[in-house]
């Protein structure tokens, strides 16, 4: 009986130090992932409000576009956000030569989706729509394009 209460001790002892372990070792990897997607859906919820507030004034993103003279447009991040962008830019009359994204590979789109360093032909802008990640997208994309990389926030605000 004393073996098994001894083992039944020491058993929980270590599972407590391998717990420890593996929480001291993963624990901020784990946080900072959580705290990068709270950041992301806080910065998409807030462009949200700010994109409904600009229509609820009348105005849209494809005006704020065509003010700037952007009449051929590259859309990078084809998720939710960009296909909303793209029909929004195609219903005013503003053409949309194709999307990009990272993951154009594993998209299902009836419309053309290029990969970042693919050729690009006849774009004035590419309007990015992944704003969380903005810095990091524009800075990769210059390696490749010449044209002004813009976030969707520029054309919301």
């Amino acid at each position: 009986m004393t073996r098994f209460l001894l083992g039944l001790i020491l058993g929980v002892i270590l599972s407590f130090i391998v717990f420890y372990f593996v929480f001291e070792v993963h624990h901020d990897k784990w946080f900072k992932c959580k705290e990068r997607e709270i950041t992301k859906f806080r910065d998409l919820f807030n462009l949200s409000c700010k994109w409904i507030s600009l229509m609820l004034d009348g105005g849209s993103v494809s005006k704020n576009v065509r003010e700037l003279n952007y009449n051929n447009v590259c859309i990078y991040g084809m998720q939710v956000l960009g296909r909303l962008v793209w029909r929004d830019l195609e219903s005013s009359g503003i053409n949309v030569v194709c999307g990009m994204d990272r993951d154009a590979n594993i998209l299902f789109s009836d419309k053309q989706i290029l990969l970042p360093g693919d050729k690009l032909e006849d774009v004035g802008v590419i309007i990015v729509t992944a704003v969380a990640s903005y810095d990091e997208i524009k800075s990769s994309l210059e390696l490749y394009y010449s044209v002004p990389i813009i976030s969707l926030k520029s054309f919301v605000s």
